[in-house]
């Protein structure tokens, strides 16, 4: 299941095409009056193994999430599905830190610039700082190795203990994807966004979502993934 949790404005649903009956923002107004069935309800599915929960496409949602309501979405969507990928952006609140700390993986992403790249190094201190203890992995988006300045080697030199995944760049596939609403997969399944973002995977999952879903199980240490973009 993928959840956007990020800004007040979503972006997931237009980018698969797809036009989904609820939103984050109609469940966050009142998350103790949602159960199970009603998340099973309010989520849409897009393909065998995924369905999403989309940020707000056709308003602005009017304030942020709760802590109190991330946290109990998430123990529905726990139940529900056996993988749970958050799409958050930086915020640096109390709901940004405290739903960092409820899950097991984050993935924070940059891109091959100087002010990015120190942008992550921020938001690694400031994780650290407010005890949030998930595993961390880095994504470097939109990636060339024939790029100065800001080489995998010297990202690495910043970051010594990071676990690096570049993401190699595919402006066409990308772009084509987003404008014909459907996935990269769809559109261009040779694109190395795809063989880089399976090593991504494999790296935070192991071998553990690679095949069919297997039944939820209780402490499964891969139920939600947080995904943050520092870029």
């Amino acid at each position: 299941m993928l959840i956007e949790l990020g800004g007040r404005v979503g972006r997931l649903a237009v980018m698969l095409g797809a036009t989904p009956r609820y939103t984050t923002a109609d469940l966050m107004g009142d998350m103790n009056a949602v159960d199970m069935a009603g998340l099973r309800k309010a989520v849409t599915p897009v393909q065998d193994g995924l369905s999403i929960l989309p940020g707000p496409y056709q308003s602005i949602a009017p304030a942020a999430p709760s802590l109190q309501a991330v946290h109990r979405l998430l123990t529905l969507a726990r139940r529900l599905a056996n993988v749970v990928v958050l799409d958050m952006t930086c915020s640096f609140d109390e709901t940004y830190f405290g739903t960092l700390k409820a899950v097991d993986d984050v993935i924070l992403v940059a891109e091959q610039k100087v002010p990015s790249v120190h942008g992550l190094m921020l938001v690694r201190d400031a994780l650290v700082s407010q005890g949030v203890h998930a595993r961390q992995y880095y994504a470097i988006n939109r990636y060339s190795a024939d790029m100065p300045g800001a080489t995998l080697g010297e990202i690495h030199a910043l970051l010594p203990d990071a676990h690096l995944y570049p993401i190699r760049t595919d402006g066409r596939g990308v772009m084509e994807a987003i404008n014909l609403g459907k996935p990269l997969r769809e559109v261009a399944p040779d694109s190395p966004v795809l063989h880089d973002l399976g090593r991504l995977l494999e790296g935070v999952a192991g071998g553990a979502i690679s095949g069919p879903v297997a039944p939820h199980r209780d402490g499964w240490l891969r139920r939600s993934l947080g995904k943050l973009f520092a870029q």
